[in-house]
């Protein structure tokens, strides 16, 4: 058996703007998806009692994974002896992995042909609802790694980030930044640019992150579909995006120099660059939740912006580290609740 994890993250900066050829600054945290993997049989098993999915079988045309390029992949059959509703499209970022593993083992002389496969991903979600920490990142990671390593095939961890990435565009129609595969993959706090290679990085010593939740999960997709919407008919929404890439070059900058005053006031531009966005977008980026937030940091003299794209999910209190128990007395004075997460230096890797 493999056991294989991977951290979750949290997006401080650079939402939107990433996709637009800016940096965002990432930091991976110690909330993981867990996977045990069981090589044998002639086709794949999963069980994810976490997203539904209590038992299911997946079988692939295996033989053809030597001459068929991954885009248009061997031949995929999912099945359930339940009756689970959209039952493929919630195991797509899992096909996908196994997918793009069986062709990394069959280039490399070796086979993979099938696994019992667990995964437990109740870090990823309070009291049922999603956190929005990138669980499908964190899953494709962990299960293309932990199966390489069942068909002992060594890959760079390079290499897993960039197999990782072609994986999980491929399950959202090739959408996606890769920073939340790159938390994944590497762990610790990085610079990361849309298909460049991640760089390590830490914050300012005497800055604390404080994430907070708003209560309400986001659709990520929704959301950054709506904002590309807006961008291709609004000249306003492309200004706001202009502003929010360079806030973003600049605040990776700040962090580099470690210049902790300078990065509270960018969060706080950013703050305000994302409720133009939402208003330039008809999208609810900011919600009462987040704006409420919001103003409390204003009160406490601290910075906040949410974490991803908006929408609810978690937000982000950014302050000195002098500052954190007075912030997290404030919070809990409030009706949202800050939630205990650490960075997690390690990306991931094999138990």
């Amino acid at each position: 058996m493999i056991k294989a994890k991977a951290p979750g993250k949290l997006v401080l900066f650079g939402e939107y703007a990433v996709l637009h050829g800016a940096p965002a600054l990432v930091m991976a945290v110690d909330r993981y998806i867990h996977l045990e993997i069981t090589p044998g049989d002639d086709f794949f098993s999963v069980i994810a009692p976490d997203i539904g999915v209590s038992f299911a079988t997946m079988t692939f045309d295996t033989m053809t994974f030597a001459t068929t390029t991954f885009e248009s992949g061997p031949v995929v059959r999912v099945s359930s002896p339940e009756n689970i509703s959209n039952l493929e499209s919630r195991l797509a970022f899992v096909s996908c992995a196994i997918r793009r593993a069986c062709e990394l083992a069959t280039g490399a002389g070796s086979s993979l042909r099938g696994a019992k496969i667990s995964i437990e991903s109740s870090d990823f979600k309070l009291e049922g609802t999603k956190l929005g920490l990138g669980s499908s990142a964190s899953l494709t990671v962990a299960l293309l790694f932990g199966l390489l390593a069942g068909a002992q095939v060594e890959l760079s961890r390079d290499g897993v980030y960039r197999a990782a990435l072609e994986s999980h565009r491929m399950a959202q129609e090739g959408v996606g930044s890769g920073v939340d595969i790159a938390a994944s993959t590497y762990g610790g706090i990085l610079v990361h640019r849309m298909d460049g290679e991640p760089e390590p990085t830490s914050l300012p010593p005497e800055i604390a992150v404080l994430p907070v939740w708003t209560g309400n999960s986001a659709v990520t997709k929704d959301l950054v579909g709506g904002v590309d919407d807006a961008l291709r008919s609004s000249a306003q929404a492309r200004t706001v995006l202009k502003r929010m890439v360079d806030l973003s070059e600049d605040g990776c900058r700040r962090v580099e120099e470690s210049d902790g005053e300078g990065l509270l006031r960018l969060v706080n531009e950013y703050m305000v660059c994302f409720r133009d966005l939402g208003k330039e977008s008809c999208l609810p980026l900011i919600t009462p939740a987040h704006g409420e937030l919001a103003d409390l940091s204003s009160r406490l003299d601290v910075a906040y912006k949410p974490s991803g794209a908006g929408g609810g999910d978690i937000g982000l209190f950014f302050c000195r580290k002098d500052q954190t128990s007075a912030v997290k007395r404030a919070i809990d004075d409030s009706p949202y609740r800050w939630i205990e997460m650490k960075g997690s230096s390690r990306g991931v890797e094999i138990l």
